[in-house]
């Protein structure tokens, strides 16, 4: 048991040690609880691209782990020869005195932070194998690769076999570390991704200097289908992280001066890239980014500022693209959603009204009960933005909600193309899966609103 433990904790140091390296080198000013989340998240992401790499050109999974710790073990060298002797730092604003109500605020969020870490854990324990998907689809994956001579020939018999294959890829290269097919590999990931999730929202407070950062964070703990998802050790969860994290880095990069976090767009569209080897609907993220980005840019007008920005988004996809390519061609499984799509379906559907009346009637049911909250707090925080942003001595607020805002509604207009032309019965097909995307889009729903309540005088990135 403990040469299991410490197999699990030698799998993830190389990981977050280089992804912290990568982020470090990328935005030396960034404040550390953020590099430290984006950087293990980071070096993960690195980690299950580069074994699903090793393993679809090879057909070997030993080559998939020497392929991610060769790249990994090789980069994190070359970046610490050639760091900053001198590291930048963000300058705090003074602390000023906290009023009563402030300090009942920051004791409400950290009693649910609390509350948060105590549900994940009470539910590690009670259902450390995750639910149906977890040991139907994710990790029989990663034990097929991690036990089969031959992994890729069983890929056609497996439950969903056009998913990309990142997910398994971790579970299998942590099992390698440990020598046996042990659940706290899948479990620690999900802990991983579900906490990691939450600090990026929190942590932004040291960016945004505005309290809307940890109340979102807040939020996002105390959301309990969230948390349930995340012991699911469902990819959804992984999913989240990474849209989380390429939205997040890209709002920081509108605000942040060019020499000092010029190059995190770079970090975003390796996260977008990392999404899209998870799960289908990685794919609809990165269309989707780079749809709101070139309204950001038709806004905006800063046709050079944000034309250098877009294309270091596209060259952090690229190895990501690279990897999901790879995977198409080597299990060229079709996807089972498009698979049979013709001209006389989508002119059908397109005039079928029973069809969109049943899609717009699932949006309607999952938006108004999602959560699974006591109290739901969507009506308040709607209502704390007209008020904030009513009054007459309002401040001017920051544009950055408008990125993750106009994800959001791309997403959910993604999302509605899909039931549209899906081969399933539409009811059925929205019921059993779109509270799970939610769960995706929710942090950065928490973002917009957080940015939509923030000052443009408190957003501070230097």
């Amino acid at each position: 048991m403990i040469w299991t433990v410490v197999g699990a904790i030698f799998s993830f140091a190389l990981p977050a040690f280089g992804g912290w390296m990568i982020v470090s080198t990328t935005w030396p000013c960034g404040p550390k609880i953020l590099r430290a989340s984006l950087g293990t998240g980071l070096g993960l992401g690195v980690a299950g691209m580069l074994w699903m790499l090793g393993l679809l050109i090879s057909g070997s999974a030993m080559a998939g782990l020497a392929a991610s710790d060769g790249v990994l073990i090789t980069l994190t060298a070359l970046l610490w020869t050639r760091r900053a002797r001198i590291e930048r730092r963000v300058v705090a604003p003074p602390p000023g005195r906290f009023s009563k109500l402030q300090i009942g605020a920051a004791a409400g969020i950290v009693l649910t932070l609390l509350f948060a870490a105590a549900s994940l854990g009470l539910m590690a324990y009670i259902s450390h194998h995750g639910d149906f998907d977890a040991f139907a689809i994710w990790n029989t994956r990663a034990r097929f690769f991690y036990l089969a001579a031959k992994p890729l020939d069983l890929l056609p018999d497996l439950t969903s076999p056009d998913y990309p294959l990142l997910l398994p890829s971790l579970v299998a290269r942590g099992w390698q570390y440990s020598h046996q097919d042990t659940v706290i590999i899948p479990l620690s990931l999900a802990v991983f991704f579900t906490a990691g999730s939450i600090v990026l929202l929190c942590g932004l407070r040291s960016v945004t200097s505005s309290s809307a950062a940890p109340l979102a964070g807040a939020i996002l703990a105390g959301t309990p289908f969230f948390i349930m998802q995340g012991m699911s050790q469902y990819a959804d969860i992984v999913m989240c992280f990474f849209i989380t994290s390429a939205v997040t880095v890209f709002c920081v990069s509108d605000f942040a001066g060019e020499g000092e976090s010029g190059y995190l767009p770079l970090l975003s569209g390796l996260f977008a890239g990392f999404a899209a080897c998870t799960k289908n609907e990685g794919t609809l993220v990165v269309v989707s980014m780079i749809a709101a980005r070139s309204c950001m840019i038709l806004w905006n007008r800063r046709w050079k500022i944000e034309g250098i920005r877009m294309g270091l988004f596209l060259a952090g996809l690229a190895p990501g693209f690279l990897a999901l390519t790879v995977f198409r061609r080597v299990a060229p499984v079709p996807s089972v959603l498009f698979a049979n799509i013709t001209a006389a379906t989508i002119r059908t559907r397109i005039i079928d009204g029973a069809r969109h009346s049943s899609i717009l009637a699932g949006y309607w049911r999952d938006l108004l009960h999602f959560g699974n909250w006591w109290i739901n707090p969507l009506v308040l925080l709607l209502l704390y933005v007209v008020i904030r942003r009513g009054l007459k001595s309002a401040p001017r607020f920051t544009t950055a909600w408008r990125f993750p805002g106009l994800l959001v509604v791309i997403m959910l207009c993604g999302y509605y193309f899909v039931y549209l032309f899906s081969p399933y019965a539409v009811v059925w097909h929205v019921q059993s899966s779109f509270s799970r995307l939610l769960v995706q889009l929710w942090p950065s729903a928490l973002l917009f609103w957080a940015f939509l309540v923030t000052p443009e005088a408190q957003v501070d990135a230097s």
